[in-house]
């Protein structure tokens, strides 16, 4: 083995460069950048300002009282409508019961049919007297002059409904009186209270349902829409400072990848001037050791031998 091939495989690195380095010349100009790990897509779409702007407001609008979900408000209108339709049912149940009581089965003749329908329609007053009374409340909230026309309308529905309550009692006592009972009894008082309350108590229900629910004061609008406007305020600015750090990653992400392939191509400048001056020191050693072939005509002449 000669002298220049024990040499060169003292570099098996630069060999080995000098063939990657003429196979990635005819490859192409591809870089060839490891990625950062854990990165994505650096153009990833971010929301625009209205985007954000749109989901500050519904997340502010559910996170204050103002917002009420689809079953709440299905069920509040329920309940609603339950406050208008149950009070004029019982109105009817109770009415046609109290003509029943004082003039007997209805009948067209005689006095049944007026003291049925009279009956009837006070029961459908105090139901009126019910409803107005919760819509005046609410009304009162906002404007104190309501006030005297809230008082006017309680004095009627007490009157109204100790007449209802007065009637039936004195049906049912005799009701329970033709049918053998004690009335003294805890049992048959608390019957006679239970069929008593229960028809005003269903019109005392209606009105306090109607008269909370769907009140609107302007003092507590303003302040929903002060609070709606704190958390939109909080839930933006956060929104923003964590769409800035987003940035700043993607950022610093971006940074990262530049200078590892900053990195990388000094390195591969760096491998290929080693590589220069690798098969330059080789080439220059080759010549050094490689023997010379001196022809005998061109020795100098003290070096030539006499001739005999």
């Amino acid at each position: 083995m000669s002298v220049f091939s024990r040499l060169r495989g003292l570099f098996p690195q630069g060999a080995q460069n000098n063939g990657n380095g003429a196979a990635g010349a005819g490859a192409g100009a591809s870089p060839k950048v490891v990625p950062f790990p854990g990165t994505g897509s650096t153009a990833d779409s971010l929301p625009s300002s209205a985007e954000l702007v749109q989901r500050t407001m519904v997340e502010a609008s559910q996170l204050t009282d103002v917002y009420e979900a689809a079953l709440e408000k299905t069920w509040h209108g329920l309940y609603a409508l339950m406050s208008y339709v149950a009070p004029t049912l019982a109105a009817l149940a109770a009415g046609w019961w109290i003509g029943d009581g004082y003039a007997g089965p209805f009948a067209w003749n005689g006095a049944s049919a007026g003291v049925h329908l009279i009956s009837i329609l006070g029961e459908l007053a105090l139901v009126a007297i019910t409803l107005t009374a919760a819509r005046t409340i609410k009304k009162a909230a906002n404007d104190r002059t309501m006030w005297r026309y809230l008082i006017a309308i309680g004095a009627a529905l007490l009157i109204f409904s100790v007449a209802s309550a007065l009637a039936q009692w004195f049906l049912i006592l005799n009701d329970v009186r033709a049918a053998g009972y004690d009335p003294s009894s805890a049992g048959v008082v608390a019957m006679l209270l239970f069929r008593v309350i229960m028809p005003v108590g269903v019109d005392i229900a209606a009105l306090l349902y109607l008269s909370i629910h769907g009140h609107r004061s302007l003092k507590h609008k303003l302040a929903q829409i002060d609070e709606r406007g704190e958390a939109f305020e909080k839930l933006h600015e956060r929104m923003l400072r964590m769409q800035a750090m987003e940035e700043k990653a993607r950022k610093e992400r971006e940074d990262a990848e530049a200078e590892r392939a900053r990195r990388q191509k000094a390195e591969e400048t760096l491998n290929r001037l080693m590589e220069m001056q690798t098969s330059a020191a080789l080439e220059a050693i080759e010549r050094a050791l490689r023997p010379q072939v001196v022809d005998s005509d061109d020795r100098p002449r003290d070096m030539r031998r006499p001739a005999r």
